[in-house]
């Protein structure tokens, strides 16, 4: 299973450019924003469902794996410049199982603190 999830955040959680371009002073491509915002809530409804459906702390149990320490790496970026609390509402399983993915130790010793976004203001 851990390998599942690892594809499945390769393919739904990694193509973040889209998402974060204006960051890095490239022009903001409105189409490309949203066609990848979309595809981060197709990813974000699944995790929601496969976490209603189980009753652990991180996606396969309640030890962090590789697949969840991808998915942190996979959206630290989209969380602080993209996925604002409005596009977070929906998915409260998901935002407390990466708010508690972050805060371990093993986690926040490479990523540090990371803040999510309240609200995003397109450039």
């Amino acid at each position: 299973m851990i390998d599942a999830w690892i594809d499945f955040a390769s393919f739904y959680l990694g193509d973040i450019y889209p998402l974060v371009a204006y960051k890095l002073n490239h022009p903001h491509n409105v189409e490309a924003f949203d066609a990848a915002k979309e595809k981060q809530h197709y990813a974000w409804t699944s995790i929601e469902k496969h976490l209603n459906t189980k009753s652990t702390t991180f996606l396969l149990g309640e030890r962090v794996t590789l697949a969840d320490i991808i998915f942190a790496c996979s959206l630290y970026l989209p969380l602080q410049f993209a996925l604002d609390t409005e596009f977070r509402i929906e998915f409260p399983k998901t935002e407390t199982y990466l708010l508690n993915l972050l805060e371990q130790q093993q986690i926040k010793k490479i990523l540090g603190d990371v803040h999510f976004l309240e609200k995003f203001t397109a450039p």
